[in-house]
């Protein structure tokens, strides 16, 4: 059974106005614990937004990321968090900030192939090479993910598309990049893939690698300026 989220907050007061702003703004009992880091009394945690998939608003990302450090001397915490769609974006926000991604891994969901892990670790270590500046994530059979980010090293189609595809059924999830000229070019293959991907014998994902426009990175160096 996944745990509810518990920051072990009880007893303390908000360290400043942010803090106080983030937790009394969200409910605990909304968000289900995928995995979790404690190191004393500091939280880096993982977590399912269960509130995003009947949301008010349409692809809400549903994954939150948590940073919780509890002063038990002054009777406070401090708390940072991040919302997030796609579970590599999740995932390094939480390394960077010192969780070691094996405490990351999900037991029961793995990479679906070798293309995926490497993607995804590309994305853990590549600081602040993307800038996100669009996300969607959508609840069904077959659960999609999208980020849209800004590759600023790339000398030519900088703008980057991150989809990925999990497969409840097999335990898997699959992750693949592609590369635009621009948002706008994006957001139209994004709409008409959704619409193509509908059909139960077509992956999105497969669609992505196979458009002309926006063909799979395979190559880690792919699109970096020299």
């Amino acid at each position: 059974m996944t745990p509810t989220l518990d920051l072990q907050v009880d007893g303390l007061r908000p360290a400043d106005e942010k803090a106080a702003d983030l937790y009394d703004g969200m409910h605990e009992d909304e968000f289900k614990v995928l995995a979790r880091h404690d190191v004393g009394e500091r939280s880096l945690i993982l977590a399912f937004d269960t509130t995003a998939t009947w949301g008010s608003l349409y692809g809400e990302p549903n994954l939150a990321a948590f940073d919780a450090v509890r002063y038990r001397g002054q009777e406070s915490f401090s708390l940072h968090t991040s919302q997030h769609s796609n579970l590599a974006f999740a995932r390094k926000w939480l390394i960077e900030r010192g969780c070691p991604s094996d405490a990351l891994q999900l037991s029961w969901m793995r990479p679906g192939d070798e293309l995926t892990a490497r993607v995804e670790e590309r994305i853990h270590r590549s600081g602040d090479r993307y800038e996100a500046v669009d996300q969607l994530a959508m609840d069904s059979e077959a659960t999609d993910a999208w980020t849209i980010a800004v590759d600023r090293t790339a000398a030519e189609l900088p703008v980057r598309l991150f989809l990925e595809e999990v497969q409840p059924d097999r335990g898997t999830y699959t992750l693949r990049e592609g590369a635009f000229p621009d948002g706008g070019s994006t957001w139209r293959w994004t709409r008409a893939a959704l619409a193509r991907s509908t059909a139960p014998s077509i992956s999105a994902a497969a669609v992505l690698a196979s458009a002309p426009a926006a063909a799979a990175v395979a190559r880690p160096d792919r699109g970096r300026s020299r």
